[in-house]
């Protein structure tokens, strides 16, 4: 029925305007008022009610509206909705429904998310992973239900295994490595060996050169990590040696080397030794040495022998260098020492050592001749000097010229020396003025001059005169009487003053 109390108890009122002006409050339930349109048949938030009031004839009408609740009396669960949730999951409620009992009956309603709180009222939480209840609210009523919120894996975290490189054959190995759990809410997890039965992993051939991916797979989820398989050489060893015998300064030579390479399946390979591969090799130390051949890290070695060689030879003269015509060449003195590549000093051999050949030439001639020298192999040269030695030298002529006027030049025209050699052969030298000394053309009387040559000197004697040079004629006083000048005269002879 409709209720026009407003409390209960005291009616509601309408306020009434007068035409005076004045007011009047008039409770609802008078009997000059009317209320219409009420229906509690059916729910309705806004249900409009007509009040009309009537005074002496005269109706008014004004309205309010109300609400027409069917009025919950309980409430309880149909259906569940989802109770475990994951971290971070959104409120589902989709399953869920509620058993409401109303005024007018019994009816099944969907729950929706907007029913469904924390307890403090807030929105549900999914980051709690605290276990709990949750609040459903609906006709004033309230009911509670238990949930759980349970982390979980998103995905994995791989430290890939310390070892990526294999050699042929060799066991994978998994130390270092490990497999970590990576949680939706961000939790550490405790990483787990590789090894853990819990791990699950690809296949590895060991047998199978290049680059292999192993996959790990671990609570669902799969990774993977990359190794290589090399065949790699092993060892190293000298097939065909190269050249082992040197002589001093010679370049290394590896014409011919070849070593095997050993590799970790067992494979060989044949390769050319290079110079670049070969270290240790020193040609000028003399002796034997060990060579070291290195290929991909991987090293033999072999021996060589360093000798050292004759490089040329070196002369000391003869004490005599110098002949007469025919006289015999002696070697006396001379000898001939081997120069070495490496510069060791050797022993000199006299040039008279059988082992020694000297050609030598013939001394019956005059002049400067080659005297050859051969000594293992190698020449070298000396020269000797034949002379037709001078038994005696003398002036043989003397100057045609012996007089001379005042200042007059020196001519040594005629003037020679005459050589005789051992031989019996002899020369005329025509004497020069350089070799003769001691004249001054300006010293009157005798003069000795002397020539020299060859260490050998003779003198001369010549002869200085003065001469006129002019006239200078003093005029005396006296004209007259008239005198006659009567002038000396002068005798020239030619004088002869020599030494020969």
């Amino acid at each position: 029925t409709l209720d026009l109390s407003i409390d209960g108890t005291t009616p509601g009122t309408i306020k009434v305007t007068r035409q005076n002006g004045e007011t009047d409050s008039i409770t609802l339930t008078n009997n000059s008022i009317m209320v219409t349109n009420f229906d509690s048949t059916a729910e309705n938030t806004n249900l409009r009610l007509d009040v009309s009031y009537t005074e002496n004839g005269i109706t008014k009408t004004t309205n309010y509206s109300i609400s027409v609740v069917d009025i919950v009396t309980s409430v309880e669960f149909g259906n569940m909705p989802k109770t475990a949730y994951k971290y971070g999951e959104t409120l589902d409620v989709s399953t869920g429904t509620l058993l409401v009992t109303r005024s007018s009956g019994q009816a099944q309603v969907p729950m929706n998310e907007n029913m469904v709180t924390e307890l403090d009222g807030s929105s549900f939480d999914s980051t709690n992973m605290t276990p709990r209840k949750l609040k459903v609210t609906y006709g004033g009523k309230e009911l509670f239900y238990d949930i759980t919120v349970s982390d979980y894996v998103t995905g994995i975290l791989l430290t890939p295994p310390t070892k990526k490189d294999y050699e042929c054959g060799e066991s994978l190995q998994l130390d270092g490595g490990t497999v970590q759990a990576v949680m939706a809410s961000g939790a550490p997890t405790t990483p787990v060996d590789l090894t853990d039965s819990s791990v699950q992993l690809g296949t590895f051939d060991p047998n199978k050169e290049g680059t292999q991916t192993i996959s790990v797979t671990y609570e669902g989820f799969t990774e993977s990590f990359g190794v290589t398989v090399t065949d790699n050489i092993q060892s190293i060893s000298v097939e065909n040696t190269p050249k082992t015998d040197y002589e001093y300064g010679e370049e290394l030579d590896v014409t011919g080397g070849t070593i095997i390479a050993s590799k970790s399946s067992g494979a060989t390979e044949k390769i050319n030794i290079t110079k670049e591969m070969v270290t240790g090799f020193d040609s000028t130390v003399i002796g034997t040495q060990t060579l070291t051949i290195t290929y991909k890290e991987k090293q033999t070695s072999y021996q060589v022998t360093i000798k050292d060689k004759v490089q040329d030879i070196k002369i000391k003269e003869p004490d005599k260098l110098i002949y007469k015509l025919g006289e015999e060449i002696s070697l006396a003195g001379g000898t001939v020492e081997l120069v070495m590549a490496s510069g060791k000093p050797t022993t000199p051999v006299s040039l008279t050592d059988s082992n020694v050949t000297v050609v030598t030439p013939s001394t019956n001639a005059e002049g400067s001749y080659l005297v050859k020298v051969t000594y293992q192999g190698f020449t070298k040269n000396f020269y000797i000097t034949v002379v037709d030695q001078v038994t005696s030298t003398y002036l043989s002529s003397l100057p045609t010229k012996l007089h001379y006027k005042y200042g007059e030049a020196l001519d040594v025209t005629g003037a020679a020396i005459t050589v005789v050699k051992e031989s019996g052969a002899s020369s005329i030298i025509a004497v020069t003025k350089d070799m003769v000394t001691g004249y001054n053309p300006n010293k009157l009387g005798d003069q000795k001059l002397t020539v020299t040559y060859e260490g050998n000197t003779w003198e001369f004697t010549v002869h200085v005169e003065d001469i006129v040079k002019g006239l200078k004629v003093t005029k005396p006083n006296k004209t007259k009487p008239k005198t006659v000048v009567t002038w000396p005269r002068f005798n020239w002879r030619k004088s002869s003053h020599c030494n020969g």
